[in-house]
């Protein structure tokens, strides 16, 4: 892989002394066999067809398939700490091997020998990504990461700094949303306040992907709770979850099945070296950075057909149901509401939709800046045109979210902290989206440096202007008719 867009490419371990070389072979030797059942009867216990599978995925019955192993999760719906039971019926029926082992410590592998009951026949079923069942690098990785927060004394989902940042979001989102609509007669003040909220609104966009994680804070009831600021933000947290967590943290980038992938429509921007390319994509690197904006209209818009049609792009959804489905609609309007309508009744139809459209542009270039294009400059082509199984290499699902992030600016950056909540460590937070994003930079450097013995590029750009200048190559070069792949500087 090329150093993409301005980003530091860290070497891989081909310059190993033979003593560290060694370790590294025997490091992936331990880490093969992470993975073992404790049941000594596993052996014994019946094969499941793919079909049966894919019907026990509601709560009265739900099978999960974990490294080629049955689970009957239906009694622990209701006692899962990440979420309630429907969250985890959405996940039912299907393999789940790499959302359970990304999302959950390894101490909790130890509690699901209780509810095995059988193993899944050998035939793949992932929509277009076969991975590996195990993960020699990932045992390895993860292993230094729970070392590190156990020796420091850390719990994944605790973090001081996360609640101060709950509390001073929450209060200047309402405070900042008074002023612009009710506080102020200036309209320079109001797009003042518009346009600062459009930065507090990503922070609280945020929260609601870090709770819908469970990594925000302990408890979860809060995590549930605040879970609800995507709605406030057009987003649904009912779908959400499924996208999100299931779509894009398994397949990232992987064209359609991603809902992250391909937002702006009309072909606007060729994003994809497979894509046809226009006469005005040779112009798309300056007139790219205005679109941005329109990021959170177009999710918006998008969502709206999502129960109906039962899927998002080519990823097929748990049906709502009809209470669900109301729930679903009356977000989207009480959005529609708060933001738009009710200011009308309190200063003229023009300023309110200048505010609060202000809000959702800034709101969104934030979000397509700094969420989008991290996950965009290091795409397979061929393997996303084909639309098949990926590579060898890439079907070690750790090495893949690592290939295809790229994470930006320091550890003691202000400017990050304020614009993303410490979300710049996309690489880490794919890696391990249990942890709070305060532990992800912490983190880094352990994530780094077994990168680096274990040959895996690791994509990291330094700076904010870096990171800019990164985007503009990116879109030039695809403008200018060449592949995603970026050139070395």
């Amino acid at each position: 892989q090329q150093k993409a867009a301005g980003a530091e490419v860290l070497p891989p371990a081909h310059a190993l002394a033979a003593a560290g070389a060694a370790e590294a072979a025997e490091a992936e030797g331990r880490a093969g066999d992470g993975w073992q059942c404790a049941r000594p009867d596993h052996a014994h216990l019946r094969v499941y067809a793919w079909e049966e599978v894919e019907a026990a995925n509601t709560s009265a019955l739900c099978l999960l398939v974990i490294h080629k192993h049955v689970y009957d999760v239906t009694s622990y719906l209701s006692k899962h700490p990440g979420g309630d039971g429907r969250l985890l019926a959405a996940a039912g029926g299907k393999d789940v091997t790499w959302l359970f082992e990304s999302s959950h410590p390894r101490r909790v592998r130890a509690l699901l020998d209780q509810f095995l009951v059988g193993h899944i026949e050998s035939e793949e079923r992932d929509p277009c990504i076969r991975f590996n069942d195990t993960s020699p690098f990932y045992e390895t990785l993860k292993e230094r990461v729970e070392e590190m927060l156990q020796r420091k004394r850390i719990k994944a989902n605790r973090c001081a700094e996360s609640y101060f940042r709950i509390a001073s979001i929450l209060v200047l989102s309402v405070w900042l949303y008074l002023c612009a609509h009710f506080f102020t007669s200036s309209l320079v003040a109001g797009l003042l306040c518009s346009f600062f909220n459009g930065l507090v609104y990503t922070q609280l966009f945020l929260l609601g992907h870090e709770s819908t994680h469970g990594s925000l804070c302990r408890w979860r009831w809060a995590n549930s709770l605040l879970s609800f600021s995507w709605d406030l933000m057009s987003h649904a947290h009912q779908v959400e979850w499924q996208l999100h967590s299931m779509a894009h943290h398994l397949y990232i980038g992987a064209g359609a099945y991603d809902p992250d992938d391909d937002w702006l429509p009309f072909g606007l921007l060729r994003a994809r070296g497979h894509e046809p390319l226009r006469w005005f994509h040779r112009y798309q690197h300056i007139y790219c950075w205005p679109l941005y904006g329109f990021f959170s209209f177009v999710r918006y818009c998008n969502q709206f057909a999502i129960p109906f049609n039962g899927c998002f792009r080519k990823w097929k959804l748990k049906p709502m149901s009809t209470t669900d489905m109301v729930k679903y609609y009356i977000s989207k309007l009480f959005f529609l509401f708060y933001m738009f309508i009710l200011p009308m009744f309190f200063e003229e139809w023009w300023r309110a939709l200048l505010m609060s459209g202000t809000v959702m542009y800034v709101n969104g270039w934030l979000l397509c800046c700094f969420t989008y294009y991290p996950h965009t400059v290091k795409l397979d082509e061929e393997r996303i045109t084909r639309g098949d199984i990926v590579t060898p290499d890439d079907a070690d699902w750790a090495k893949y979210q690592i290939k295809n992030s790229v994470s930006y600016g320091s550890r003691d950056d202000f400017k990050i902290w304020f614009m993303t909540g410490w979300e710049n460590f996309h690489a880490e937070h794919h890696l391990f989206p249990y942890l709070n994003p305060v532990w992800c930079r912490m983190v880094s450097p352990v994530v780094r440096s077994t990168c680096a013995e274990f040959g895996v590029p690791y994509m990291h750009c330094s700076s904010l202007s870096s990171f800019f200048a990164g985007q503009y190559r990116f879109w030039q070069a695809l403008g200018a008719g060449e592949g995603a792949k970026c050139k070395d500087d």
